[in-house]
């Protein structure tokens, strides 16, 4: 049906006789040649209530005419719009052609029943085409229509249920994974079958849904790369570099204030005064060059030896990098 297009001003539209539209649809004739479809991109999109219906028929007429690369491309060059944006409104011109859409209706509209059932969401459109519903409450009344969010995966409604710790922990060793509600469920579906009085149909149900559960655990991170080792996969290569190593000593990474607490037994000891850093203090300069010459052995770098006043020995200071730069 075409209805004339309200603008804020007067224009001019020079464009193909090839193009038809109306609010609901951009009608674009087959052999429209490229410049003419420029034309027609370029003038509809120049309305000031350009509707995004003309924007989805105008990239899915060009997709189906040029190619997909090509043809967002060309209609990207001429709207003005990105190509991401115009391909899915391709995408919701192509799920709702025109003959299904409805005055009234913006695209948000139709994008809110993507996730539904095409056939379901045509029928919804039909019985809301004369209500001014907003786009922020289409979905909502969509959802209640329907019965829940078609997104969610609907899976079988659960209940807690309290056992003894000690119970818990002789089951957990048993179970296939780490969850134990899966051994549990497994053993009662186990029971619920055997006992005369459960319908067979109740009986099924329950031992679907308890192997759905298992089936759908993921397996551990070394079980997976067996199986990709065995199937021919690499095995990942250890990373190079010197292996860590626990410090031989403890650099001083600030100079020592205050008074300080020196033990003189066997040469070298943690300082305990008031350091933050807290290096290994050496009672004479030998034994603090032979330590920074390990320290460097061990960690490829080199630190400085000095005489610390505070505490009357000798640390190994870490070098900054604005010392090295000076």
């Amino acid at each position: 049906m075409l209805e004339a297009l309200a603008i804020s001003q007067p224009r001019h539209l020079s464009l193909p006789e090839s193009c038809l539209f109306s609010p609901t649809e951009l009608s674009i004739a087959a052999g429209t040649s490229e410049s003419d479809f420029v034309r027609i991109v370029k003038a509809v999109t120049a309305l000031d209530q350009a509707e995004d219906a003309w924007k989805g028929d105008a990239a899915l007429f060009a997709i189906k005419t040029w190619g997909k690369k090509h043809g967002l491309e060309l209609t990207a060059s001429a709207s003005g719009y990105k190509a991401f944006s115009l391909q899915k409104a391709a995408h919701v011109a192509e799920e709702f052609p025109p003959e299904r859409r409805a005055n009234g209706f913006t695209w948000s509209h139709y994008r809110a029943l993507l996730p539904f059932p095409r056939e379901w969401g045509y029928e919804f459109i039909k019985r809301h085409a004369a209500e001014h519903i907003p786009s922020s409450s289409f979905r909502a009344l969509a959802e209640k229509e329907f019965g829940g969010d078609p997104y969610k995966n609907r899976q079988p409604r659960k209940r807690s249920v309290l056992i003894r710790e000690d119970l818990y922990a002789l089951l957990r060793p048993h179970s296939p994974n780490r969850k134990v509600h899966i051994l549990i469920e497994r053993v009662l579906s186990e029971w619920v079958r055997i006992q005369p009085d459960v319908p067979v149909h109740t009986k099924t149900a329950v031992q679907s849904s308890t192997d759905e559960d298992v089936q759908t655990q993921r397996p551990t991170y070394a079980g997976r790369r067996k199986k990709q080792i065995a199937a021919g996969a690499k095995p990942i290569p250890a990373k190079e570099g010197r292996p860590k190593s626990k410090p031989s000593i403890k650099v001083s990474w600030t100079e020592c204030a205050g008074e300080s607490f020196i033990d003189t037994q066997n040469g070298a000891a943690c300082y305990r005064g008031k350091c933050g850093s807290k290096p290994t203090k050496f009672q004479s300069e030998a034994d603090a060059i032979a330590a920074e010459q390990k320290h460097f052995e061990d960690r490829g770098y080199h630190e400085r030896v000095g005489r610390c006043e505070v505490c009357k020995c000798w640390h190994v200071y870490h070098i900054f990098c604005s010392e090295v730069a000076k």
